[in-house]
């Protein structure tokens, strides 16, 4: 008979290659082998909900831990996490509240807290708690690390790397912190010191899957195509079921004229997951821009099928459809779209352009204005909205935007794509 170490193992690579039935036979025997002890089962159930990769079933799995357990500090910090994982983020912060009344002074506590934060949009408080953690632990290089990724992704740089310098400096070779580093330093348009720092972690561990996608992320978006490729195949090679790789990639061959094998990778990620919504959008997309509409508005319907209020499909899918003259379905999309998230500038911006091409030159303006009350300094709305306007005559005021957008542009260093066909982020 299997120990439960063993079992748990075999639960979680059953979910992690798809095969639900058979993870659930051996978790209804888990369950079987250790009922009559609740705690013993709860922290069972939490370290498979720890490393499935599905959010769905490892919110699932984290929910039935803390029913068994509520009192549990690391299953309570893993279901918060698992609830903002899934964008519900009142009740991961009301979890993260309920852990720091108990313990107050726990930096892993108030590092995950201020992570949830930060990703709910909640920067101020974000950066409370991570100031406090450090207060308790200067040295925690996992604080410092999500605090510097958190100042990155909000436009303080300068304050970010200091953090990754602070943190390289108790340990130079930590590899989440040479990524985390990278990635803020080749968005922030220091390409090259981006690139030595993924260079120094994979000469660490040069089979890093984390390190090669960022690398050959950071390497598509300064121009090294070719490099890129090689990147993500290395990766690849030592995962080949990695979905992320596999859309990444996908998405980076796609942006370089290769279509046909981007509609490989697409078709290899949903062989391992149908149901991926990144998938689905990033090859409906790749679909669109490559001529097969038909083909891409089937690929947006599968996604919205998996997740109705998916914003980025939405967004996808009205843009894919207002291309390709099909309008008035297209403003339907944006504005269930707006019915999710009224402040999303993507969306509004997307919409505008759409309504700018179909002649409805006043309502596309009301959404650039609407778009710009959120974030005055969007280049990418300041820089449709100034096409928008010289297309219908408003020479002056489009100058005047342009010039904004161009001053906001070098101003920060980083390179912005400001084609209508960059509007769309990608999930994650």
């Amino acid at each position: 008979m299997e120990n439960i170490r063993d079992l748990n193992q075999k639960i979680v690579l059953f979910f992690n290659n798809q095969k639900f039935r058979e993870a659930y036979h051996w978790l209804r025997l888990l369950k079987t082998r250790q009922v009559g002890e609740p705690e013993f089962l709860a922290r069972s159930l939490a370290y498979i909900a720890k490393r499935v990769y599905n959010s769905h079933t490892k919110l699932q799995l984290f929910e039935e831990a803390v029913a068994l357990d509520g009192q549990n500090t690391f299953i309570l910090i893993g279901y918060g996490n698992a609830l903002a994982k899934r964008k519900q983020f009142q009740k991961a912060f009301k979890v993260f509240q309920q852990v720091l009344a108990c313990n107050p002074n726990d930096p892993v506590t108030l590092t995950g807290y201020g992570t949830v934060l930060a990703n709910g949009g909640r920067l101020q408080k974000a950066f409370e708690m991570f100031e406090r953690s450090l207060g308790i632990d200067a040295n925690n290089a996992t604080t410092l690390n999500s605090y510097g990724k958190a100042l990155a992704e909000n436009g303080q740089a300068q304050k970010a790397f200091e953090m990754f310098e602070r943190s390289l400096s108790i340990d130079s070779k930590d590899t989440t912190t040479l990524n985390s580093y990278g990635k803020a330093l080749a968005e922030h348009g220091k390409a090259q010191t981006a690139f030595f720092m993924f260079e120094r972690s994979l000469n660490i561990n040069e089979k890093d899957t984390t390190t090669l996608n960022s690398y050959g992320k950071a390497l598509v978006e300064h121009s090294e195509a070719q490099k890129a490729f090689e990147m993500y195949e290395r990766s690849l090679n030592i995962n080949a079921n990695s979905v992320t790789t596999l859309n990444s990639y996908g998405k980076a061959l796609a942006e370089h004229g290769e279509a046909q094998k981007a509609f490989e990778m697409y078709e290899r990620s949903l062989n391992i997951n149908e149901k991926d919504t990144i998938a689905l959008t990033s090859y409906g997309k790749a679909l669109a821009e490559h001529g097969k509409a038909q083909k891409a508005f089937k690929m947006f319907e599968r996604s919205l099928k998996v997740n109705a209020n998916n914003i980025t499909t939405l967004n996808s899918y009205g843009k894919a459809l207002a291309e390709n003259g099909r309008a008035q379905k297209a403003f339907e999309l944006f504005e269930r779209s707006l019915d999710i998230n009224p402040k999303d500038t993507t969306t509004l911006t997307s919409y505008a352009n759409a309504l700018a091409d179909s002649g409805e030159a006043e309502p596309a303006f009301e959404m650039f204005e609407r778009s710009l009350e959120i974030n005055p300094n969007n280049v990418i709305t300041l820089t449709s909205y100034a096409k928008a306007l010289e297309d219908y005559g408003e020479a002056l005021k489009a100058f005047k935007m342009s010039a904004l957008a161009s001053k906001l542009t070098i101003r920060s260093k980083k390179p912005y794509l400001l084609d209508k066909s960059d509007l769309l982020t990608e999930e994650g």
